[in-house]
């Protein structure tokens, strides 16, 4: 095994990453860190962030922070549509339902819109995290929900009319 990039990797946790649809652009998780060193949140944790960064000439470089981290909880785990309009991802924010909820922004020219929870139709009372946005819409996340067969549970959902998410289907025991 290699190192994915180099330029990439830190001494740091590096976690949960996605491509956008060409491939030439990456979205990551990583610890939250500035010049080297892990920051703390005001308990005391260091938290997550989302990061991307593009590939050019072969190599993967011009790593930018999103515009949604904050020092004082996590976002992590993203996901991208096949468009690379909507990104998908879990977060501790506050006024959220649960311990990590599910969050939606979406690309507007360059930029990405502050993060939309999913709502009660998706997210739960535990955590709801790990997203994955397949190209026909579905959305799979794993989560801790009450109703589950233990841990974090495979479920999905779709979108019926562009805004109403159907409630979650635990996948059952053949993966949970």
């Amino acid at each position: 095994p290699s190192a994915f990039s180099l330029k990439l990797t830190t001494s740091k946790h590096e976690g949960p990453l996605t491509f956008n649809s060409t491939g030439d652009r990456v979205y990551f998780s990583r610890n939250n860190i500035e010049n080297g060193k892990t920051v703390k949140a005001e308990d005391g944790e260091v938290k997550m962030q989302l990061l991307s960064a593009s590939k050019t000439d072969g190599d993967w470089g011009n790593v930018e922070e999103l515009p949604f981290n904050n020092d004082n909880y996590s976002v992590v785990h993203p996901t991208i549509s096949v468009d690379n309009d909507v990104l998908i991802y879990a977060s501790d924010m506050p006024g959220g339902y649960g311990g990590y909820d599910l969050y939606q922004s979406n690309k507007v020219g360059n930029s990405w819109t502050f993060p939309q929870n999913l709502g009660p139709d998706i997210n739960s009372e535990g955590h709801d995290v790990f997203p994955f946005l397949h190209a026909d819409g579905m959305l799979y996340f794993s989560s801790d929900r009450s109703g589950g067969k233990g841990g974090l549970d495979l479920y999905y959902s779709l979108k019926l009319d562009g805004q109403t998410w159907i409630e979650p289907v635990n996948m059952g025991e053949k993966f949970n």
